[in-house]
């Protein structure tokens, strides 16, 4: 009778740590989504801008082939 009690009791060391373990992790995560998402727009206002240079190369790397 006292034996799957005792199975209990004695893995919930083992479970209060992986919880904690599961807490911190999802802490750090939320602490930085605001990070990210600070950052995203930046990263979309500069995607087309860095298209347009890439762009730019390739039409300038083929006007060099072209001469």
């Amino acid at each position: 009778m006292f034996s799957p009690l005792f199975k209990m009791f004695s893995q919930l060391p083992h479970m209060l740590i992986q919880l904690l373990h599961m807490l911190i992790q999802l802490l750090h995560m939320l602490i930085q989504l605001p990070h990210m998402l600070i950052q995203l727009p930046h990263m979309l206002i500069q995607l087309p801008h860095m298209l347009i240079q890439l762009l730019h190369m390739l039409i300038q790397s083929l006007h060099d082939v072209v001469q």
